[in-house]
């Protein structure tokens, strides 16, 4: 028990620190359904004061499964998928499969910084993607229980549908009259995600002890900015353009679910 604990703990602690202020592009933990045969059915689920997500999956087939994942905080960060999954397995047990799906994910944070309750920062970010996540897996069945180890690869075409950023600076901590504000825009444009992942689950009496351990490396989008310094008003009015995109790229989380 005192190892489930641990887990749900680090599980709570890594997903809930998801809300950087200016983090244009969290890539979602990917979906690794290692299916081995036809009616199994997986949840994964965690829980903590900011946020709720879960992971499933069902295959109806020896070949074909859904998969399905919610991330839900609030307006800091709502995210769901939806997947189709086609798996086939060898003789050795060693598996191929390939997901196609898509997603949406909305982002939205107000920021203070610390120590300086005059700086803020205020983001609003939507997408929607459309995926493939090749993966093989191996399923080595024990005594004991059944371990599944997988590598796979996902490929997200992302699509930006809304992008706002802007930081501004108060005269005082009470005031709304502004110091100086630097707005940053972008227009409905593409941006690419590709993100390794190692996937590792044990299961014992239909309970599932796991982890995600990956990278996503990303494209980048154009933003354009707008300067106002109102207390030199000689340079506000400032534009320019910046090839730009604040993302989250590090994968680890752990997780406990059911398997049947």
């Amino acid at each position: 028990m005192k190892t489930i604990y641990l887990l749900c703990i680090a599980s709570i602690l890594l997903l809930a620190s998801c809300g950087l202020h200016r983090t244009t592009y969290i890539a979602p933990i990917p979906n690794t359904p290692m299916f081995g045969h036809d009616s199994e059915a997986y949840f994964n689920a965690a829980v903590s004061p900011t946020h709720f997500d879960f992971q499933g999956g069902l295959s109806f087939t020896n070949h074909i499964g859904i998969t399905a994942g919610r991330f839900y905080s609030g307006s800091i960060r709502n995210s769901s998928e939806l997947g189709i999954n086609f798996f086939t397995q060898t003789k050795t047990n060693i598996c191929l499969a390939t997901t196609f799906g898509w997603g949406q994910t909305k982002i939205g944070n107000y920021y203070t910084k610390p120590f300086n309750d005059r700086e803020h920062t205020e983001l609003h970010v939507g997408y929607n993607t459309l995926f493939v996540q090749p993966a093989i897996y191996k399923i080595i069945s024990t005594d004991n229980g059944v371990v599944r180890v997988g590598l796979s690869l996902k490929y997200a075409l992302n699509n930006l549908k809304e992008y706002s950023y802007t930081e501004y600076k108060t005269n005082t901590s009470t005031s709304a009259d502004l110091e100086y504000e630097r707005i940053y825009t972008a227009n409905k444009q593409p941006f690419r995600a590709i993100t390794p992942l190692l996937a590792v689950e044990y299961t014992r009496n239909n309970i599932s002890f796991g982890g995600h351990l990956g990278y996503s490396y990303t494209s980048k989008i154009n933003a354009w900015y707008k300067s106002n310094d109102y207390k030199i008003p000689s340079q506000s009015t400032q534009y320019g353009m910046k090839r730009d995109l604040y993302h989250l790229p590090f994968i680890l989380d752990f997780y406990v679910g059911i398997r049947i």
